[in-house]
């Protein structure tokens, strides 16, 4: 074997570093760099006759270099090259990226409503008050990105109907008030908001939970995967957020409360802080906010701030007419399916031009939502507010679930029912419930504190029974703290007439 003497292999290694410089740099004359709200760099380029956007570390960027190194040098990069050209552009788009908000399907701007169809020629949605056209190519200002394992829609027929879809969920044995959360949830999941509705399907085993929301998935946000297991933690449900415009949890059991918790912050902005990686100091932090869909035997929503975010459903029995297998189901709504979601957005359009101009009265539930689909309402041939009583009154029930399934809420009601006011401190009420009725103590929180703080926790829904609480903070709002103090704070309880 013949030596090769170190000077010859310096010049080799500081002609193979100027190689992977030049390409580098080739690449990034190319490219426009961008930087997501949560600190991960992304890169948009020429594919073709297409413009394409994709993480920095996606397999497909990866692969753009490659292909550039050996147009350039006529042979395939090593392991090491790549990793230096790799480590080169990160940096380069870390430092002069523009900031976004990057999304997988769905992005408002200033001239409408952009759904990335996710298909070969990279083709998008247009959508205004106007109407909404095809459109072949994704502006440079409208940063959507493609998930990996993302579905195509399929192309919408302009002469559709949204009410297509309800034979394949039921038909006529799906209620009326089902059928209008339904439809709700889907135009109010298809836009770009700080507030989003949770679709919850409960039922008993077979009656078509799992298949309604996999049908619901792949009209909004299409994937070759379905309805996924729970998450074992708050940033796994984030991170399954970057990829995702609508999350979809099957067959669940059971929300624990900090999950419970979490599941609200999502509805309404879920914000991730962790230690950047690589880093002592370094901070990543950042927010998501997304539709979701769960499904479950029991009914799943049991704390009242999870409540007032949800479309809550309920299936006595399968809606479909007939046994049918899943094939034949998915099978028959695939042949309508660009039927249906033209018909989407069709009404979506009306949404579009009308939501601002919507006066409502009171809601219990997201003001935004009853707002964008009451503007669809007669393109759906609904009364005006129809859809908000339907809203309103499903917010009540759920409220109502959480009454139930909680025994101190239903020891207060009857408590307040029959005394109609209490005033006074922690003892005081706990002596006055064993005068009503000989409780169980554990039904009881064991101390002024948790007492307080349970009273907050179901204010809202205590007043579907007309129940007012007072005197829970000490005077602008400002908590009482102190433990010595807050055992002889007095607070009001009243039925109010």
């Amino acid at each position: 074997m013949t030596e090769i003497p170190d000077d010859q292999r310096v010049d080799n290694n500081e002609e193979q570093e100027d190689h992977n410089t030049l390409v580098a740099e080739q690449i990034s004359n190319s490219v426009d760099f961008y930087v997501g709200n949560d600190d991960i760099p992304y890169a948009a380029w020429r594919m073709g006759s297409k413009r394409v956007m994709w993480p920095v570390e996606s397999p497909i960027f990866m692969h753009h270099i490659q292909t550039t190194y050996r147009r350039h040098r006529g042979r395939i990069p090593s392991q090491f090259a790549t990793k230096s050209i790799y480590g080169w552009l990160e940096n380069e788009a870390m430092a002069v990226g523009k900031s976004i908000i990057p999304m997988v399907r769905i992005k408002q701007s200033s001239n409408g409503l952009w759904y990335n169809m996710c298909d070969e020629q990279w083709r998008a949605i247009r959508l205004d008050g106007d109407g909404w056209e095809i459109v072949d190519r994704i502006p440079s200002n409208i940063p959507l990105i493609r998930a990996n394992n993302a579905q195509k829609y399929v192309t919408p027929d302009p002469s559709g109907d949204i009410n297509l879809l309800r034979k394949h969920i039921g038909g006529d044995q799906l209620s009326d008030t089902n059928w209008a959360l339904i439809v709700g949830f889907l135009l109010s999941s298809m836009r770009e908001e700080k507030e989003y509705p949770i679709l919850s399907i409960s039922g008993v085993q077979g009656s078509g939970k799992t298949t309604i929301s996999n049908l619901l998935l792949s009209l909004i946000d299409p994937h070759h995967d379905t309805a996924a297991t729970f998450p074992q933690s708050e940033e796994d449900i984030a991170v399954a957020a970057r990829s995702r415009h609508v999350l979809a949890y099957d067959n669940l059991s059971g929300l624990k409360k900090d999950m419970s918790d979490s599941l609200c912050k999502l509805a309404t902005g879920l914000t991730v802080m962790k230690r950047a990686l690589y880093t002592k100091h370094g901070l990543n932090q950042y927010t998501v906010t997304r539709p979701l869909i769960l499904n479950g035997i029991p009914d799943i929503v049991e704390k009242g701030d999870l409540a007032r975010r949800v479309m809550a459903i309920y299936l006595d029995d399968s809606p479909f007419k007939d046994p049918k297998t899943i094939k034949n189901i998915i099978q028959n709504f695939e042949k309508d399916k660009a039927k249906i979601l033209g018909g989407i957005f069709n009404v979506l359009v009306h949404c579009y031009r009308n939501h601002e101009n919507v006066n409502l009265g009171e809601t219990s539930g997201f003001k935004s939502v009853a707002e964008w689909v009451e503007g669809g309402a007669e393109a759906l041939g609904w009364e005006k507010g129809y859809f908000l009583d339907v809203y309103n009154n499903n917010r009540i029930a759920s409220a109502t679930n959480v009454i139930d399934v909680d025994p101190f809420a239903k020891a207060l009601i009857e408590v307040i029912s029959e005394k109609k006011m209490f005033e006074g401190t922690y003892d005081e009420f706990i002596q006055m419930c064993y005068t009503v009725k000989n409780y169980n103590r554990k039904i009881f929180p064991p101390n002024v504190k948790w007492l307080l703080d349970n009273l907050r926790r179901l204010k809202p829904a205590l007043k579907q029974y007309d129940i007012r609480i007072l005197g829970l903070d000490k005077g602008e709002g400002r908590v009482w703290r102190t433990t010595c103090k807050r055992r002889f704070r007095k607070f009001r309880i009243e039925m109010v007439d």
